[in-house]
């Protein structure tokens, strides 16, 4: 096999590992350079394995700016994208301009850890990813019940939309944890209403 598709299998293979031993959330930060370029049967189907059993699937969007190509595992149905927005609340430049990107995040000037004890100062569509990841988290540990598609909703509703929004590649706003909580909750509470009528009737 090549280390491509040596690649892909750890990947596919990752995501149903993950499900299986009960993840809520998957968070994937990968994407960009050649090696994303086109997906894989693998790939989409674990995907699929995971949104079927009710697991939330956040990917990178990937850093290859305004290139024309779509980025793996981003552009798989049902994967939650994220691009980088940068202290201006501007998408940056590196970001991928894609119509499947759901949302953004800050992927600018980003403290991270490295080994060693060190912190430096990162940026991409990974860092993004991650905090994206985080909310869903709260949000997936304070109402369970929801589907992934209930929570997409709740985070994409739950966002900051500045004036440098719109920009293809933007998604409908930057995440925002407050809000995203209370959209969860409005989207958690008209439910139990209509559950609530349907069992009078």
């Amino acid at each position: 096999k090549t280390a491509l598709e040596r690649t892909r299998n750890a990947v596919s293979q990752g995501i149903r590992y993950a499900v299986d031993q009960g993840a809520q959330v998957i968070s994937m930060s990968l994407g960009g350079g050649t090696s994303s370029y086109t997906g894989s049967p693998a790939e989409r189907d674990a995907v699929r394995y995971a949104l079927d059993r009710g697991v939330l699937v956040i990917a990178s969007a990937g850093n290859d700016g305004a290139a024309a190509r779509k980025s793996y595992p981003a552009a798989y149905a049902g994967v939650l994208a994220v691009g980088a927005v940068g202290r201006d609340y501007a998408l940056t430049s590196f970001s991928a301009r894609q119509r499947y990107v759901a949302m953004s995040a800050p992927g600018e000037a980003v403290i991270s850890a490295e080994p060693g004890g060190r912190y430096v100062l990162s940026k991409g569509t990974s860092p993004a990813g991650a905090f994206v990841a985080g909310v869903a988290s709260l949000v997936r540990s304070e109402y369970p019940r929801l589907t992934p598609a209930q929570t997409r909703t709740v985070l994409t509703r739950g966002v900051r939309r500045p004036r440098t929004a719109g920009a293809l590649g933007f998604g409908s706003g930057i995440i925002d944890g407050p809000k995203s909580m209370a959209a969860a909750k409005k989207i958690f509470e008209d439910h139990q209403k209509q559950v609530q009528r349907y069992c009078r009737n």
